[in-house]
């Protein structure tokens, strides 16, 4: 039979495999910067979450998950 070129889209995702060939190391550290950065942002909102609430009870002693 006639061997067809595979399409494009599979070339270009071949060539993308072969630059992207990354370190374990690398990869670990992309991940710890990641997990870094959504912890202070949990910790960001948990504060705020705090903020808002403690204003809330100061005003409201009843609590609305009580409803």
């Amino acid at each position: 039979g006639v061997t067809r070129r595979p399409p494009a889209r599979l070339e270009s995702l071949k060539t993308q495999k072969s630059q992207s060939v990354h370190s374990r190391e690398e990869i670990d550290e992309r991940m710890r910067l990641v997990e870094e950065r959504r912890k202070l942002l949990e910790d960001e909102r948990r504060a705020s979450l705090r903020t808002k609430s403690a204003r809330v009870r100061r005003r409201a002693p009843v609590s609305p998950i009580s409803e």
